[in-house]
């Protein structure tokens, strides 16, 4: 089975994209929650 390079790039790019706004969606709806979230992973 070979992988199609074409397909996979543009699978990856729409999946990136979704992720992308999902957290940004978050991030305007719940932006004190978000920050505290985010400065637990990042040690700030």
């Amino acid at each position: 089975m070979t992988l199609n390079a074409f397909k996979f790039g543009i699978a990856s790019a729409i999946t990136a994209a979704i992720l992308w706004l999902a957290c940004s969606l978050l991030v305007m709806l719940m932006p004190a929650m978000m920050l505290s979230m985010s400065g637990e992973m990042v040690h700030m």
